[in-house]
């Protein structure tokens, strides 16, 4: 009951798109914050494991 006039009370479209904005921001904020580390830390990951690197240069005996 008390739920139903509170509605009928603040029947307000400006506040329900601000309600509406503050719950997607709520929902995508933390979902993207937590992608962007998560694809930070798998190409960091890949570049040191799978990139290829250059064999070590050994001296020759010219090198001696």
């Amino acid at each position: 009951m008390t739920l139903a006039v509170v509605q009928m009370v603040m029947d307000n479209p400006k506040l329900d798109l601000m309600y509406f904005i503050c719950g997607v921001l709520l929902a995508l904020l933390p979902t993207s914050v937590l992608g962007m580390i998560g694809y930070f830390v798998v190409r960091d990951w890949y570049r040191n494991h799978y990139v290829r690197k250059p064999a070590p240069i050994t001296p020759g005996p010219a090198g001696r």
